[in-house]
């Protein structure tokens, strides 16, 4: 398992990043600035295990799928002002 961020605060990251670092968090070394950089990054660890194809890319398609769905929801459902 990855180690949590340090240095940066969760709340700091934009909505995008805050899901996406709930999926599948990373150090602060790095943090990405999109799902897709999350996804290729760090997010396929989460679902790599998963594929039964060992497929590398259904992983992160998969990671990227999970993480939009969730930034919708959050935003139809819970955000003020949607």
């Amino acid at each position: 398992m990855m180690k949590r961020l340090n240095n940066l605060k969760p709340s700091d990251l934009s909505l995008e990043m805050k899901v996406c670092y709930f999926l599948q968090p990373w150090n602060d070394n790095n943090t990405p600035n999109t799902v897709e950089e999350w996804a290729e990054e760090v997010g396929f660890c989460k679902y790599k295990e998963q594929e039964t194809s060992n497929s590398i890319n259904s992983a992160i398609e998969k990671a990227i799928n999970d993480a939009t769905y969730y930034i919708e929801f959050i935003k139809k459902h819970v955000t003020p002002g949607n």
